[in-house]
C-alpha cells in the first residue's frame, strides 16, 4: 500500500484477570472432571472455520488409558452436531459461550491444556488469554500460532490432522504440561500484557513528539 513508516505494536491480554490463580477446582467438579483427568479447553466459534471437528476426531484417538476431557465453550453453527457427539461421548463437554470475563478466565485457569485447530488465526488472543492462565497449547502449524507458541509451551502439527493431534495431546500430557503452562504465563506477561503492549505505544508517541513529526 505504500506505506513506509510502519511500527508495529501488538495487542495484549489483561494478566491480572487471566491469571493461574484463578484456577478452580470446583469448576472441575460441577463438569464431573477428576483431578486425575487431563481437562482440554477450547474457546471460541464452534464452526468449520475453527476445525472443531479436528479436536473432536483428536480426542477419539486418544487411547482410553490416557484420561483426557475435552471443554469445548461457544457458540456456532456446529453446536447442535457437537451436543449430539457429547450425547454418545463422555469425554466431550459443551459449555455455552462464556461472555464474562472472569467466568472464562476461571474456566481457563482451572484446565490442564488449550487446544485449537484452525489453522486462519490473524492474532490468536484466545491462545494468549490461555497461556496468561498458564496453559500450554496443542495447536497447529498455521497462522498466527506458529508466532504464539514456543516448543518450551506447547506442540504444534500440521493441520486438519487429528491423529498426529491426538498425538501431541498424549505426548504433551508426558512432558511435564504444568511446568510448560508456567513457561507459557512468563512468556505472555513479559511480552503481551497490557502494560507492556501500552509502554510501547506510548514510548513511540514520546519518540514522534520529540522528533516534531
Amino acid at each position: 500500500y505504500g506505506i513506509k513508516k510502519v511500527e508495529y505494536i501488538p495487542l495484549g491480554v489483561d494478566t491480572d484477570i487471566f491469571n493461574p490463580e484463578r484456577r478452580d477446582m470446583s469448576v472441575r467438579q460441577k463438569l464431573g472432571i477428576e483431578d486425575s483427568e487431563i481437562m482440554l479447553v477450547y474457546t471460541g466459534r464452534l464452526d468449520s472455520e475453527k476445525r472443531v471437528n479436528i479436536l473432536v476426531e483428536a480426542v477419539k484417538n486418544i487411547p482410553k488409558i490416557i484420561p483426557v476431557r475435552l471443554v469445548l465453550a461457544g457458540d456456532g453453527a456446529l453446536r447442535v452436531h457437537l451436543e449430539k457427539t457429547e450425547a454418545d461421548n463422555a469425554r466431550i463437554v459443551i459449555l455455552p459461550y462464556v461472555s464474562n470475563k472472569i467466568e472464562l478466565a476461571t474456566l481457563l485457569a482451572s484446565g490442564d491444556m488449550y487446544v485449537t485447530a484452525g489453522p486462519h488465526e490473524t492474532f490468536g488472543l484466545s491462545v494468549l488469554e490461555a497461556q496468561a492462565s498458564g496453559l500450554p497449547v496443542v495447536g497447529v502449524k498455521a497462522g498466527a500460532l506458529t508466532e504464539r507458541v514456543h516448543p518450551s509451551f506447547g506442540v504444534l502439527g500440521k493441520p486438519d490432522n487429528s491423529e498426529q493431534f491426538a498425538r501431541n495431546i498424549v505426548m504433551l500430557s508426558k512432558s511435564g504440561f504444568r511446568e510448560m503452562g508456567a513457561k507459557a504465563r512468563a512468556f505472555v506477561s513479559a511480552t503481551y500484557s497490557w502494560e507492556r503492549t501500552f509502554q510501547k505505544l506510548f514510548t513511540h508517541y514520546q519518540a514522534l513528539i520529540s522528533s516534531g513529526k
